[in-house]
């Protein structure tokens, strides 16, 4: 936890913002004091909710829902999971053209 306290994110560039995102939202919820409101992984979980890349969302979502849980309320989600493996096997497909 202290290593990724040193890690100064506007440093990171694009490709890493959303795992230095992931990793910040878990360290919240995983690693927070007792009596924490996990403001860290609450603001970073509902930024991600909508994120097009179905890995990552899914990653903050488990955290999102979690909290819910935590906060005695359920996180009703429904993923077409079939539809976006389809959409997973079409841009493999369209980037081996």
């Amino acid at each position: 936890m202290e290593l990724f306290k040193q890690i100064e994110p506007a440093n990171l560039g694009d490709k890493l913002k959303v795992p230095y995102d992931y990793m910040a939202a878990y360290f919240d919820f995983y690693c927070a004091q007792q009596g924490s409101d996990f403001k860290i992984a609450r603001e970073l979980s509902k930024k991600y909710e909508e994120y097009p890349v179905m890995e990552w969302r899914l990653l903050f979502l488990d955290i999102l829902d979690q909290l819910y849980e935590l906060d005695g309320e359920d996180l009703d989600v429904e993923i077409d999971r079939e539809n976006e493996q389809r959409k997973k096997q079409n841009y493999k497909a369209s980037i081996k053209k």
